[in-house]
């Protein structure tokens, strides 16, 4: 293995890790535990098929079942769709087997390629969510289709639950991993001994200056100048971008009234009783707006002058069959200061 991406300690502080090697021409991943004395107990050797490409580039580990997950950029057809590049999911327990996998497309074009390469993995509630990112030119899902202008790289982020059923909410391309034909066809291969200290030998070890960490920023969402994330988002169902709401810090309680908006009525009447009003990030907005869905309406007032400028809010729901529907509002929320005389009164 020439590169090693990522790691992690597993309950006996040993490290399990994955990276890709290119000795046989096409990229193969690989994935490795090493014992806390730097004993190699086993490495995965993830072959594609021909001119295809495997690389590992997360790797995650559950001490409650002892098992790593590994994060794939592949093209490979026993990993992935075998058309452009996906993304995969597998997990392995602590031995080296294979326990389960899922892939996962943005859709069956080039210009929809999700790369994952040089992004991060982690999960939330020990393997019941996994975060990744990635960078792609547009996706199309069940019920978006995208393609960004002049074919411009974007950003991507996913939440994905791991425990779900492929396909269960109906939006990405999914399908579980066979478990018996990745076997098989040798696409993963457990190696011990010498074998795989042959492939693991050849791991060089690096340290970066320059490294990328994610935080929480405050200002996420609410750019003055740039709108941070695409609307529709993939799996909605339902999308609109309503008008703009103007408002002047500091003054009376103001009323949006969404049902002006040609559509949107609609599309409020079927939303269901659980719906969330937030700010493009993800915070709660009512702190300074309210929205009330029997009248369609947004309330909104502040004297924080933090919030001045364009704060993006979004209304989002599911209709009776369980589909995303989302309201996009912006409130634009201006200075409001006293004027200047230049003589006296």
């Amino acid at each position: 293995m020439t590169v090693a991406n990522s790691y992690a300690l597993d309950r006996n502080s040993h490290i399990v890790g994955c990276g890709y090697y290119t000795a046989s021409g096409d990229p193969s991943a690989g994935i490795f535990r090493i014992q806390n004395d730097g004993h190699l107990q086993w490495f995965l050797q993830v072959e594609p098929d021909a001119t295809k490409s495997n690389k590992c580039y997360g790797i995650h580990y559950n001490g409650d079942y002892d098992w790593s997950y590994a994060l794939f950029q592949t093209t490979s057809t026993s990993l992935s769709f075998g058309t452009y590049y996906d993304t995969s999911i597998v997990v392995f327990d602590n031995i080296g087997t294979l326990k389960k996998g899922v892939m996962l497309s943005l859709g069956a074009d080039i210009k929809y390629n999700s790369k994952t390469e040089n992004q991060f993995m982690f999960s939330l509630e020990d393997g019941k969510y996994f975060v990744f990112g990635g960078t792609t030119t547009g996706f199309s899902t069940s019920f978006q289709t995208t393609t960004f202008e002049n074919s411009k790289t974007n950003v991507f982020i996913m939440k994905y639950q791991m425990e779900d059923k492929p396909n269960q909410y109906k939006c990405l391309d999914e399908n579980e991993i066979d478990k018996s034909d990745a076997r098989t066809s040798n696409t993963i291969q457990l190696l011990k001994s010498s074998a795989a200290y042959s492939f693991y030998s050849n791991l060089k070890i690096s340290t970066q200056t320059n490294v990328f960490a994610m935080y929480s920023s405050p200002y996420s969402g609410a750019f003055s100048l740039l709108d941070t994330m695409h609307i529709p988002t993939p799996c909605a169902y339902v999308s609109q971008n309503l008008t703009q709401f103007d408002y002047f810090y500091g003054q009376w309680v103001d009323e949006y009234d969404i049902k002006e908006e040609a559509g949107a009525d609609r599309i409020v009447s079927s939303m269901g009783e659980s719906y969330e009003y937030v700010f493009q990030n993800g915070t709660n907005v009512s702190e300074i707006a309210l929205f009330t869905k029997k009248n369609a309406t947004v309330r909104l007032q502040t004297n924080d002058e933090n919030m001045v400028g364009t704060q993006r809010t979004v209304i989002r729901a599911c209709d009776s069959l369980n589909r995303l529907i989302e309201l996009n509002l912006y409130l634009n929320i201006s200075d409001n200061q006293a004027p200047e005389f230049i003589d006296d009164l």
